[in-house]
C-alpha cells in the first residue's frame, strides 16, 4: 500500500511538472533590485571599507604590542582572512568601475566623481603596498582579462600613486 501511494505521488508530480509549456524568464526577477550602480553609489560603497583599514587588530597583535586578557583568540596567531584579495574584489573594483565607465552628470559633477575615485584608489593601494610590499598593481583590476596579474615593485607603485594623485588634483 505504501509503495502504491508513493507511485501515485511520483506520477502526479511528473504530470504536474511536464504540464508547464512555457516558463516566464522574469518569474524570479526582483523588480526592486538595481541592475546597475551609479558612480556615487560605487564611491560610497568603497568609502565604507575605509574604517577597516585602521581598525584591524592583527597588526598590533602579531608583534604582541597588544594582547587580550579575557578573550584571547584575537591575540593568537590564527587569522580568518589575512590577505589583500578582498580589497581588490570590493572597494578597488568599485573604484575601477567608476574610472572606466560613463558616469551620469545628473548625479553630480563627473570630474569630481573621477577625482574622488582616483584619490581613494591611491589611498587603498598605498595601504596595500605599505602592508604587503610588492602587490599586483599595473595589471590588477582587469577582471576577466587577467586572472594572474604580475606583482609590481613597491617603489614603482608609489611612483604611480603620486601620478594618480596629481591627475586627481589637476581635475
Amino acid at each position: 500500500m505504501k509503495k502504491i501511494k508513493s507511485l501515485y505521488i511520483l506520477l502526479a508530480a511528473i504530470t504536474l511538472i511536464s504540464s508547464c509549456k512555457k516558463m516566464d524568464e522574469n518569474l524570479n526577477v526582483d523588480p526592486n533590485r538595481a541592475t546597475k550602480a551609479s558612480g556615487t553609489q560605487l564611491i560610497a560603497n568603497a568609502e565604507l571599507s575605509l574604517p577597516d583599514m585602521s581598525s584591524s587588530p592583527f597588526g598590533v597583535h602579531y608583534p604582541q604590542h597588544l594582547s587580550n586578557t579575557s578573550f584571547t583568540d584575537n591575540s593568537r596567531y590564527t587569522t580568518v582572512n589575512f590577505n589583500f584579495y578582498s580589497w581588490y574584489t570590493g572597494p578597488l573594483m568599485n573604484l575601477e568601475t567608476v574610472l572606466t565607465s560613463t558616469l551620469d552628470a545628473n548625479e553630480g559633477p563627473v570630474v569630481n566623481q573621477v577625482a574622488v575615485a582616483k584619490i581613494l584608489k591611491a589611498y587603498f593601494f598605498w595601504f596595500l603596498t605599505d602592508r604587503w610590499g610588492d602587490i599586483p598593481y599595473s595589471e590588477a583590476l582587469k577582471a576577466k582579462e587577467n586572472f594572474t596579474p604580475k606583482y609590481d615593485k613597491q617603489q614603482d607603485i608609489y611612483n604611480s600613486l603620486f601620478k594618480l594623485l596629481d591627475e586627481a588634483n589637476a581635475a
